[in-house]
């Protein structure tokens, strides 16, 4: 996991282990409904869960490289067009 934390998620008054992942790297199939995840906690106590996925594929990827490109496009040519009304 790329973070990890303890919240009462459902209220019932035990801290609740929470992990979060990059979801690319589980390389997840586009028809996945179940993921499994298994572990070992610190005192070799074996751990297993499941819980139901949807997965959304995005129709519009851009790398980070072309959105901060777009964006500095976007300022130049507004900062373009203020300087030409002035």
């Amino acid at each position: 996991p790329r973070k990890s934390s303890f919240e009462d998620i459902n209220n019932d008054g035990f801290q609740d282990l929470i992990l979060r992942f990059d979801t690319q790297s589980l390389q997840l199939k586009a028809t996945a409904t179940i993921v499994v995840l298994t572990g070992r906690l610190n005192d070799n106590t074996l751990i297993k869960g499941s819980d139901s996925v949807k997965i959304i594929q995005s129709v519009n990827k851009q790398s980070v490289f072309s959105k901060i490109s777009d964006f500095f496009a976007g300022v130049y040519y507004s900062l373009l067009n203020i300087f030409e009304v002035i």
